[in-house]
């Protein structure tokens, strides 16, 4: 059964700060574009195979992305996906750790 994924409001604003750092290094650039298409594409992952990636802590699971220092952690219900955070690599222990 594939699962809607909800992302919730904190890790959305965690995205957007990530883009716009981003853009701010380099205005001319694509990065930010490229980080919200393989954000897309991780979730697109995690919606199809919500178990390939290992748990964090607890029942929190992270997948991390691989062009950026970023993870994307997650829980998985019944009913759906819950996307709690997205957090870079530096500063996990917001996660959990």
């Amino acid at each position: 059964m594939v699962r809607p994924v909800l992302v919730s409001p904190q890790a959305r604003i965690d995205l957007v700060v990530a883009a716009e750092w981003y853009h701010e290094q380099d205005p001319d650039a694509n990065i930010p574009i490229q980080l919200f298409e393989e954000f897309d594409s991780v979730i697109a992952i995690i919606r199809e195979q919500p178990e390939a990636f290992p748990l964090f802590e607890g029942p929190v699971r992270r997948a991390i992305l691989t062009t950026f220092p970023y993870g994307i952690y997650y829980t998985v219900e019944p009913e759906r996906i819950t996307v709690l955070y997205f957090i870079a690599m530096a500063q996990e222990q917001r996660a959990g750790h």
